[in-house]
Parts: C-alpha cells; structure tokens; sequence
C-alpha cells in the first residue's frame, strides 16, 4: 500500500497535487504542481525550489571493499572514486541492457547508491546475486534516507545558508554537513541547467530539515518556492537530462541511451556485459538511438504539444522509425515544443528531417546535435 513522504504530509495545507510514480499499490506518490506551474519553474530559474523526492531510493554499500566490488561490476570506472566524489554508472545484465541507471556516492562513512524507487528493488537482489567472499554488505535503506533536492541559481547559497558551510560545492563533489544539528549527505548535481543540490536526510528527520532549509532562506533573503515534478521535467528537458523509465528503458543498450559517455568508462577492466558494449564501441552501432527533436515552423497557426508515444516517420512511404518519449513546451525558447525520441540509427543525424504524425495532422521535425536544447551550466 502506497504511503506519504513525511514531507508530504507536512505541506499537506498547501494541497499539492499528487501522481504516482510508476506502476503497482507500492508506487510512491510524488508531488506534480502546487497549484502554480508557471511560478514554480519561474523561481527554479530564477532563485530557487525546494523539491521532495520519495521516487529515489538509497541502499548503501558497507564493508572494504564496496569500491572494488562496484568497480568490477557497474560500467564506470570507481577504483579510483574517493570519499567526497560521486559518479554516475550503470548496471547492466548478461546480455548488456540495462539494469539501472544510478549515482555512486563515496563519503567518509561508507559508499551510498542514488537509484530510481522503480528499480531499488531489482538492483539489490541482481547486485547482491554476485556478492561471495568479500567484506561487503548490500542494505535497502529506502526507510532509513529521504531525498530533497534544491535547484536554481541560489541553491549553493541556500545549502551553505542552512549549513554553515563555506566552501564551494562543485559539480560531482560530496560531502556531509549539519542542518539544524542533523548529519546530511550533500552532492552537487546539476540536471537543469541550473546549479542543484542533493539532500541525503535521515528519514525520521526529514521534515525538520525541510523546515530549516525554508527558514535558512528567509533569513539569508533566498527567494525559495516548494515546487513538484513537472516544474523539474520542464528543466530537465530544456537541459537536456534523459531519464531511465522515460527516455530509455530495461531493454535499451547504453549505447542507445544518449548518455553512454558519461556511464560508461572504456579504459577499465571487466563488468557484467561489458563485452556486448565494447563490440558495439568498436565494430558497430545500435539499432537505435535517443534524440532531441524541435518542431519546425508549423504550417498553420494552430498550438500543438507533442506528448510520449507520438509516432515518428521519415518519408510518408516508410514505416515508422521512433516514437517521443518525453516532450515539454520550452518556456526558454519562447514556447516552441522541444522532445526526447527514440529513433532508427539511420535516422539519428543532426538535421534529419521527420515527421510526427496525430490523427489528420502531420507536424515536420529536425534532430538535433544534442540532447541540450538550453545549456546554460554543466552538469553531469
């Protein structure tokens, strides 16, 4: 049976809108808007938003040789991965497809995983199938850590307000800090287009940081607004961040995912399907591939939003060659509609022409060279 975040409960005045995240009664339930779209994308580009995450699980990875043992399983390279940095990998099974999609985070107290509440249960039990002999420990700690995560330009400013810290926290960095007198995991990471910081919080403590981070705020005269999912999507989209049950799925290939480079480290030894990625590095492509697509100027003046599942075609004699898999208007770019696909290799160069076809309408599209569509910083 589906429970409340605690955050959930506790702005449970402010009648949030709710949706679950994902499939089953066990599907946690995440906040979609309070009410005021437009407001709270406003200030995640502008100052700040304060986001509650139930739909991100945490296990954590105990004994010495955790960084070994992830090193010789996940795609990345982590033998070199040193308390206070994180790195982003994937999991993948004998056949090279993917498992999950998830963050390594090394702290002075032990190695944490940052994973997708949909896929937390099926990490542990295929991870933990190849623990034998070392001094390790695999712990499903959904109940014991909550997720809050801060972006926009202020949300440094906001974590070192509510902290105390004075040092810059830069893309990829770690480190643990007191929020109101509570140990919290902190780890830059930027997926909008705008700095972001994630919250590694105690359970039980969860809404007493939220409060301290609201109050930090109005002390340090921090425009902050709570803000739910979709002001997030918009970002995430426009930065170009594809996500794992959204844009690409348990049968993809990393190759086919649009953020192989970042997962994967081709200068490292053996892992779990490696030999299926490296023949597909270096003898061929995949089958397929995720895109950025923009609308081209539509032929009549009617408004129209392309949503997941629009069926893609290259010439109207072909069969159909991709399908949308995340689409957003872009507030950044005046409006004009901006989507994830996945499409045919041999239709994923940069200025391939295609075209989404609803019902009696057809509407012309190009790819582009990347996923960004409004890169204004870094991010992972």
């Amino acid at each position: 049976m589906t429970t409340l975040s605690p955050i959930v409960n506790h702005l449970s005045a402010s009648e949030p809108d709710l949706m679950p995240w994902g499939n089953g009664d066990a599907a946690p339930l995440v906040i979609s808007t309070f009410g005021e779209l437009e407001f709270e994308y406003a200030a995640l580009r502008r100052s700040c938003v304060l986001i509650d995450q139930p739909h991100r699980h945490v296990i954590e990875v105990k004994g010495t040789d955790a960084v070994s043992f992830l090193d010789r399983m996940l795609t990345q390279k982590l033998s070199d991965l040193m308390p206070g940095q994180s790195r982003a990998s994937f999991w993948l099974n004998r056949k090279g497809r993917l498992v999950a999609d998830l963050r390594v985070l090394a702290t002075e107290a032990g190695v944490l995983l940052d994973v997708d509440a949909a896929t937390s249960t099926e990490l542990m039990n295929t991870l933990g199938a190849f623990v034998f002999a070392e001094d390790l420990e695999l712990v499903a700690s959904q109940d014991q850590w909550h997720r809050i995560a801060a972006h926009g330009p202020d949300a440094e400013k906001l974590m070192q307000a509510a902290s105390g810290a004075s040092d810059a926290l830069l893309p990829g960095q770690v480190r643990t800090v007191e929020i109101d007198r509570v140990a919290v995991v902190v780890e830059r990471l930027d997926t909008t287009g705008e700095p972001g910081i994630e919250f590694f919080v105690p359970e039980s403590e969860s809404v007493r940081v939220w409060v301290a981070l609201a109050s930090a705020a109005e002390a340090h005269s921090i425009r902050l607004r709570p803000a739910g999912w979709h002001a997030y999507n918009i970002a995430r989209i426009e930065s170009g961040v594809p996500m794992f049950h959204l844009d690409f799925s348990g049968e993809s290939l990393p190759a086919e995912t649009g953020v192989e480079d970042s997962r994967v480290s081709f200068a490292k030894g053996c892992y779990l399907g490696q030999e299926i990625v490296a023949r597909m590095h270096n003898l061929g492509n995949p089958k397929q591939r995720l895109v950025g697509l923009r609308l081209n100027a539509p032929d009549d003046s009617e408004s129209w939003q392309p949503v997941t599942g629009t069926p893609l075609y290259a010439s109207s004699d072909e069969g159909q060659v991709g399908v949308v898999t995340s689409s957003t208007p872009s507030p950044m770019l005046g409006g004009e509609p901006i989507c994830f696909a996945m499409v045919r290799w041999a239709q994923s160069n940069p200025s391939t022409v295609l075209t989404m076809r609803d019902g009696a309408h057809e509407h012309a599209c190009t790819v582009q060279a990347s996923l960004r569509f409004w890169p204004r910083r870094s991010q992972a």
